[in-house]
């Protein structure tokens, strides 16, 4: 891995995993929008899955509409401007989705 700069300071380092930014300086999951409420409804959608209740991918963007969410490996979405979730989703169309509104 190529080391780099980190954005914010002098600090040299292989930052890719980081998005360019030494630990120092990595923003806390609550202020990358992933706070207290996001963990409860994170939790509520995991107690749903685990019944056994099928649960289809909320992606607009999925890529295996057929195809139920794992409730081993799965990514809570949300609304593009993050004021709600959309429910389960697989991890690769959730991940397609933010790289659309970037």
């Amino acid at each position: 891995m190529a080391r780099r700069r980190c954005l914010d300071c002098p600090a040299i380092g292989d930052w890719q995993r980081t998005r360019g930014r030494c630990p120092q300086h990595q923003p806390t999951t609550a202020e990358r929008g992933y706070g207290a409420d996001h963990v409860r409804e994170r939790a509520r959608w995991q107690r749903i899955l685990d019944s056994g209740r099928v649960v289809m991918c909320t992606s607009y963007l999925c890529t295996a509409p057929d195809t139920p969410v794992d409730p081993t490996n799965w990514h809570l979405g949300h609304t593009s401007d993050r004021t709600t979730w959309t429910g389960p989703q697989h991890p690769g169309c959730n991940l397609i989705e933010a790289g659309h509104a970037s």
